[in-house]
């Protein structure tokens, strides 16, 4: 009666938890194995000895992936081995105009549409930051060039989780309207008076 050598699979995963897209050292810690089989629980599949791989979540939920190891001897035994990994969402930042009244200055309302994000900072542009978390808020701008300015507005959503999602929308602001005219001089009656704008 031949015996061959237990087997016995076993490996970890760092980070075993983290934000969307996630990169995962595995390493392998089996004994009395000649050869490997990683199955990473999104439809991937390895056969290196100490693998590294990349976990995407594109769903708005916490996505756990079993992860197996089988580890194999040259004897053709076989042992196998599990390990979770948590991958979080990250947010999806969406926003947009909500309208823009007057001119100068403009008053311009943003709408946002984010989900998976518990906080906000707003950068509008113009030096101006806020942390805003209201689905509609307003922002002034003054322009008080000569040309319309374009102001990128940056949005960045953190969620619970602490995973970050950004977003951006321009905003074209036109300058401030001045008149101005120069009267004439004046004359006798009647009198043809002509104004330069």
């Amino acid at each position: 009666i031949t015996v061959y050598p237990d087997v016995v699979s076993n490996f970890n995963g760092t980070p075993n938890e983290g934000c969307s897209p996630l990169s995962v050292n595995f390493t392998n810690q089996s004994f009395g194995a000649a050869t490997y089989f990683w199955n990473f629980g999104d439809g991937t599949e390895a056969f290196q000895e100490n693998p590294n791989h990349v976990f995407v979540n594109m769903s708005d939920t916490v996505e756990t992936y079993n992860v197996r190891l089988i580890s194999q001897s040259g004897f053709g035994c076989t042992d196998t081995s599990y390990r979770e990994i948590k991958v979080f969402p990250v947010p999806n930042i969406s926003v947009a105009l909500d309208g823009i009244e007057g001119c100068f200055p403009a008053d311009v309302s943003f709408a946002n549409y984010s989900n998976g994000a518990d906080s906000f900072t707003w950068s509008y542009g113009d030096g101006n930051t806020s942390t805003n978390g209201d689905s509609v808020h307003a922002h002034t701008y003054v322009n008080s060039g000569v040309d319309i300015e374009t102001y990128t507005v940056s949005v960045t959503g953190t969620s619970a989780y602490g995973c970050v999602g950004t977003g951006q929308i321009d905003v074209d602001i036109i300058p401030q309207i001045i008149a101005s005219v120069n009267p004439p001089v004046g004359g006798c009656s009647p009198y043809v008076a002509e104004f330069e704008n």
